[in-house]
């Protein structure tokens, strides 16, 4: 009797034991969750220029993660950003900056669909207070035959543009009304020019495992982000 006693004790105190260690996985995977989405929410409303809302993201961030870099970085253009007193833009970059894209999907999809994607989205996503007109400056053959495949979620509309410029080779300028698209090496020296990839997936650049992965140099963003 003493022995079936014992065991069943024992057996008690080990299943506590592994459940005890299941909740405390199943928290710290959910506390990893939650900082990659203060983060990821950090880069959003800094790409918006609203940085006083930003930067409480970022000093959330660092409570858990006080020597991660890049969110050290970000934390540290929003303090530089309000004392210079920088207003988000009124522009059309501006304006965009502000729009999410929940999913982007192309595969080897030709520039002249992406932009009528891209204009449609920003339609829809503002509710018709925006509008992405683009304007190409190569042919029509070269808007036909660049092929873009890329895939990105959650993410501002003008890093999606930027995104399509390194895949596609193509440099990318905002004017009043639209944005400008010119093949590279064609292109007015103060545009966006790209470094040409053959795809770009958002969710790679996620950390993985148990731990955050410690980050590129301060002009790499590992969220996919280099304002």
């Amino acid at each position: 009797m003493n022995r079936m006693l014992a065991r069943s004790f024992t057996l008690l105190i080990t299943t506590a034991a592994l459940f005890t260690l299941s909740l405390a996985q199943s928290a710290d995977a959910q506390e990893k969750r939650s900082l990659k989405e203060v983060y990821a929410e950090g880069v959003k409303l800094f790409n918006a220029q609203q940085y006083e809302a930003a930067l409480e993201q970022f000093e959330t961030f660092l409570k858990h993660q006080p020597t991660y870099p890049y969110a050290r970085n970000y934390a540290a253009q929003c303090r530089q950003k309000i004392r210079d007193g920088v207003e988000p833009k009124k522009d059309l970059e501006g304006a965009l900056a502000k729009i999410n894209i929940p999913s982007i999907q192309f595969e080897k999809t030709s520039l002249d669909m992406v932009f009528q994607f891209l204009t449609q989205k920003s339609q829809e996503l503002s509710n018709g207070k925006v509008v992405a007109n683009f304007i190409y400056k190569g042919t029509d053959q070269q808007k036909a035959n660049t092929l873009v495949t890329l895939n990105l979620r959650d993410t501002p509309f003008t890093e999606v543009v930027r995104y399509v410029g390194q895949v596609s080779k193509t440099n990318f300028s905002y004017e009043e009304f639209a944005v400008v698209a010119t093949p590279a090496g064609n292109a007015p020296a103060n545009s966006f020019s790209g470094q040409g990839t053959e795809s770009v997936s958002l969710e790679s650049k996620f950390d993985s495992g148990n731990n955050l992965q410690s980050v590129p140099p301060a002009n790499k963003d590992p969220f996919g982000s280099n304002r």
